[in-house]
């Protein structure tokens, strides 16, 4: 399946594209996206968008070492090089995008567990979407079932290491694009299924346009996971800087308690509280959707010490799984284009 051919368009006016190597261009509006190692970058359509000094530096030096270099190499190319980032982030990261094939696979499950309590089908599963997909590892685990998949996110940096991932192993029916979530270069109605893991906190400003171009995309009936990352946890680290209790600080104040426990910006995320998240959501898809967020989940592994007390005292489950719904740590999404 010819993904470029058939599914991308341009983001500004949605017209065909003409495909080069090194760039593609709009046969419509004449806009120009320049083409990094099989990678499209959409992101210009924004005229504010601008590649930091940073990126360019990294994509540079990814380029370079491309051709001679393996994906663990470009991998650490791309997470070693930042000086201000803390040494526990980068290995934290690098831990992340290695953790590939269980991460897709876990993923995988969440979708297809969360369809099965919706008691919903999809229309199909021709071709499957991956918001946010950072180096684009774990969509092929991701994707299982259907026919072709295309990864997207806002970091060129990550898919460029992504594109060596996919040569490497030989994965043909997967295409990368660089673009924003809030201006998706897709024609209308195109996917079965769209999946947004740990994306939405990333979307600032924009969270229901993100949710609107989302079901721009989706074929009549089809489906769309993602997750969202309580503002309100009191169980856990804030899961992108690992600082506690972020979101009981006003939103204004945020940025500055971060960098003073932890010494990096956080001006660029914004978790959602429970009551924001359907809110959202039922204003761009209506009833059409589920939204789960148990403190104690039962599909966990069976080591889970919550898991082991609960199977002993049933009758418990409900009852904690309503009363810490506002304070948990992470919900989940699923949600239907009519």
């Amino acid at each position: 399946m010819l993904i470029d051919d058939e599914i991308l368009v341009c983001p500004s006016c949605r017209g065909g594209l003409d495909w080069k190597k090194d760039a593609v261009a709009c046969l419509s509006c004449g806009m120009k996206f320049p083409v990094y190692a099989r990678v499209a970058d959409f992101r210009g359509v924004s005229k504010e968008f601008s590649p930091s000094a940073k990126e360019v530096e990294v994509r540079d030096a990814l380029l370079a070492a491309y051709d001679s270099s393996s994906f663990e190499d470009l991998l650490k190319i791309r997470f070693g090089g930042s000086k201000e980032c803390p040494r526990d982030l980068i290995e934290f990261n690098l831990a992340f995008e290695l953790s590939y094939e269980s991460k897709g696979a876990y993923r995988c499950f969440q979708r297809n567990k969360l369809l099965a309590d919706s008691g919903k089908k999809l229309s199909g599963s021709r071709v499957f979407l991956d918001v946010g997909c950072g180096t684009g590892t774990a969509v092929p685990w991701i994707m299982k079932g259907f026919d072709a998949g295309v990864g997207l996110d806002y970091s060129l940096v990550d898919l460029i290491v992504g594109r060596k991932f996919l040569a490497e192993h030989k994965i043909e029916n997967i295409t990368l694009v660089c673009a924003d979530a809030r201006k998706l270069p897709f024609a209308e109605g195109q996917f079965d299924f769209v999946n947004a893991t740990d994306v939405i906190e990333h979307i600032v400003p924009g969270q229901e346009d993100f949710l609107r171009e989302i079901r721009r995309v989706l074929v009549s009936g089809g489906g769309f996971y993602f997750n969202s990352p309580n503002r309100y946890n009191v169980f856990t680290p804030e899961p992108h800087v690992l600082v506690r209790f972020v979101g009981f600080i006003p939103r204004s104040w945020m940025d500055g308690y971060v960098y003073m426990m932890k010494g990096v910006k956080y001006g660029a995320i914004r978790l959602l509280s429970i009551r924001e998240l359907r809110r959202i959501t039922g204003a761009v898809f209506g009833n059409g959707f589920l939204l789960t967020g148990p403190f104690i989940d039962m599909s966990a592994p069976a080591t889970d010490f919550k898991r082991r007390v609960v199977k002993k005292m049933p009758f418990l489950l409900a009852f904690v799984n309503a009363f810490l719904k506002p304070v948990t740590t992470n919900y989940q999404v699923i949600a239907f284009k009519p």
